[in-house]
């Protein structure tokens, strides 16, 4: 009994599935999916459609892209004026002793670079997210000024922040990570752009020469 009634539910299911197979295939001719009935072409309103909706997305990230750098700097700031409030306290804890003074102070002037060289690396990957869209073929024609304008002050603020840090290893006595930080951004400059940086390129050759570094002329 129970061999006819599973051999009666395949012959059912069979039944079900070349019915099925019969309606896709009028579907497809009378125009449904693969067919060639006005109710599938791609006309100007879908289109303008879609593009107002890319429109509206790239806004979106543009606007969380401004948030992520207004975010980026006010790290660099809280970073910046933990480190001058930890350099005050250092400074009060070593009272008349110099010797004790430095180290602490030298200490905190580490950790202030540990915490600006993560804050450089928020940066660049912005930077990076930034240039790549930039580079979309698609991207609407009303969106690339707007990415110019965010690039210029990702690498405004990035730069800052690379040459305090620069700073930071001066007054460490690490010269040598100074002058790649100052040679970084050096880099970063076009050519019009360094033909305008005497005084960034005159920090650089005086590292070198400290460092025993042979100077371009």
């Amino acid at each position: 009994m129970s061999q006819k009634l599973s051999l009666w539910w395949t012959v059912v299911v069979a039944v079900s599935l070349v019915l099925a197979v019969g309606a896709a295939g009028r579907a497809s001719a009378a125009g449904g999916w693969g067919g060639t009935s006005d109710y599938n072409k791609w006309n100007k309103g879908d289109q303008d459609r879609v593009k107002q909706q890319r429109i509206e997305r790239l806004q979106k990230e543009l606007a969380e892209f401004s948030k992520a750098i207004e975010a980026i700097r006010q790290q660099e700031q809280k970073a910046r004026e933990a480190s001058q409030k930890a350099e005050e306290k250092a400074a009060a804890d070593a009272g008349d002793d110099e010797v004790k003074r430095k180290r602490l102070i030298r200490l905190v002037r580490h950790k202030e670079i540990a915490a600006l060289l993560k804050i450089d690396a928020q940066y660049m990957r912005l930077f990076a997210t930034v240039t790549k869209m930039q580079a979309d073929a698609a991207l609407p024609e009303e969106s690339k000024g707007t990415l110019d304008i965010l690039l210029v002050q990702i690498k405004t603020q990035a730069r800052a922040n690379r040459e305090r840090i620069a700073d930071l290893y001066e007054q460490v006595d690490d010269k040598a990570k100074a002058l790649k930080m100052l040679q970084s951004v050096w880099v970063s400059l076009s050519e019009q752009e360094r033909g305008m940086e005497s005084a960034l390129k005159d920090r650089i050759d005086s590292l070198k020469k400290d460092l025993g570094i042979r100077t371009s002329t």
